[in-house]
């Protein structure tokens, strides 16, 4: 598997993405709601720009009922043009989370029908896009997200699923929520394209890393 983990980055908006094996950064997160007046992605040189889905809500963790809608997509669209013109990247790939614009399959699906996939991707983020009613159906839901395969998903973001707080799911380090090891073991090699980077975010990579391994290795 190609495994990255998260490292602080220059600026307190963003986070390097680098390999776990060693070598230069791979990728820059631009954290923060891109819908949001002011927004402006990190403009250091980087392979891979990732950016969040967006919310049309001040609070990108407030469902507001237009990201689903025409509104949402059109801002989503607008600042994904500009970035694309403006950034010192060779691709952008965007993270959904349950709450913003891109929220689930189908609209992961309808975005990236849109755009040309070798320059913008959608991130698979299990832990971002499940909704707290969806906890007690884990593997049922992470089978859904996971089947449409290499041909969607370009990056892999896993963090476990733990218990709800104030209606939102919390992510934390793999191996201390309730996310099922081998339904995620199960779904990796099939589904997701040899080479696809899968980040790790967070602290104790190592242990992390053991999570997933398992008793039969990565």
């Amino acid at each position: 598997m190609n495994i990255w983990v998260t490292r602080p980055g220059p600026t307190p908006a963003t986070i390097d993405l680098m390999p776990h094996s060693g070598g230069t950064r791979q990728g820059v997160w631009a954290t923060g709601n891109p819908l949001a007046d002011g927004w402006t992605p990190d403009a250091t040189a980087t392979p891979i720009l990732v950016m969040d889905a967006g919310s049309l809500a001040d609070d990108p963790l407030t469902p507001h009922p237009a990201n689903w809608l025409r509104p949402g997509r059109a801002a989503l669209d607008a600042v994904v043009a500009r970035t694309v013109a403006e950034m010192n990247a060779e691709r952008l790939c965007l993270r959904p989370h349950c709450r913003q614009v891109l929220s689930d399959l189908p609209s992961c699906r309808a975005f990236q029908n849109d755009h040309a996939p070798d320059r913008i991707g959608v991130a698979l983020a299990p832990a971002a896009m499940l909704e707290p009613s969806m906890v007690d159906d884990l593997d049922e839901h992470l089978e859904r997200l996971f089947a449409p395969g290499p041909d969607l998903w370009s990056m892999v973001f896993l963090s476990d699923v733990r218990c709800p707080s104030g209606g939102v799911i919390e992510a934390g380090p793999l191996g201390s929520g309730t996310l099922p090891r081998e339904t995620v073991r199960r779904h990796l090699a099939p589904f997701v394209a040899a080479g696809t980077p899968i980040v790790i975010e967070g602290e104790d990579v190592a242990g992390q890393v053991a999570w997933l391994s398992g008793a039969g290795g990565l």
